[in-house]
This record gives C-alpha cells, structure tokens and sequence, in this order.
C-alpha cells in the first residue's frame, strides 16, 4: 500500500514538473524567408522566467526603418497585462501556457480596435518556434499571419 501511494504522489511531483516546463523561453529570431504577414526586416525575441510567468523583450526593425522596442511581464493565468513599453499595435497581452510547448496569448488595444489571438507552439527538438496568428487589426480589417523564430 505504501509503496502505491508513494508512486501516485511521484506521478504527481512529475506531472507537476512537466508543467512548469516552458519551452518559449530563450532567445529566438525571427525569420522573414518563412514567415508571412508582415513587414519585418529583423526581429530578436527573449523571454525569461518571471515569477509564475514570463517577460518578453522584443528588439528590431521594420522595412520602413523604424524601430521596434517592446517589453511585457505577464503570469500564464489569462488576466489581462498592460505592456512596459511598446512599439507594436496592441498594449494589453493575456497568456496562457497549454503545455510546455505551448502558450497562447490574447493581445488588444486599449479603446482600439486590435484584437488576435496568438499560438506560440516550439517544435519536438526545441529548435523552431511557430506563432500563428489570427485577428482584427486597429482599422477592423481581418488578418492571419505565421511568424517562425529560430532559437539562438
């Protein structure tokens, strides 16, 4: 009997462990040549541990030169987070990690009209990192996009 509750709560501690896995983090960049949707010339994406979540920092340029400067520290439980800074179209990120290959993120803009849902999904060998994209931009125009990252 002992040693039957003693699995059940090693099975537990495991299962635990596995979840509080996140795979998206390190630093990952972006790759145009296989990505779609977008007009971006160079992209360099870390995301670090933070406290039962994650903070994203976000680096480059878009084809029109200007910069892209973003940071988000956020909790893997839904709830909305207004962005540090950002450069990008939406300020407000609620995340949820699915597994510890997978977290999904709901972006907005606050009294804007930018809405998506991003799937980050880091492929078996942790090499790649696909981020699908579908959603409204800020002029109500639908759109889907695929953005590959590369780790590094």
């Amino acid at each position: 009997m002992k040693r039957i509750i003693l699995a059940a709560v090693m099975m537990e501690a495991v299962a635990l462990m596995a979840f509080a896995a996140d795979n998206t983090l390190g630093t990952w960049k972006y790759v145009p040549g296989k990505s779609n949707g977008g007009n971006v010339a160079s992209l360099t994406q870390t995301r670090e541990n933070a406290d039962g979540g994650v903070r994203v920092t976000v680096v480059g340029e878009i084809t029109d030169g200007s910069k892209v400067n973003t940071v988000w520290v956020g909790k893997y439980d839904g709830k909305p987070t207004k962005m540090a800074t950002s450069t990008l179209d939406w300020d407000t990120i609620a995340a949820k990690q699915i597994d510890a290959n997978t977290v999904s993120e709901e972006r907005t803009k606050t009294g804007g009209k930018f809405h998506s849902i991003s799937r980050f999904h880091v492929s078996a060998d942790g090499k790649t990192m696909t981020v699908t994209t579908k959603g409204t931009g800020d002029t109500g125009e639908a759109f889907t996009r695929l953005a590959v990252w590369e780790k590094q």
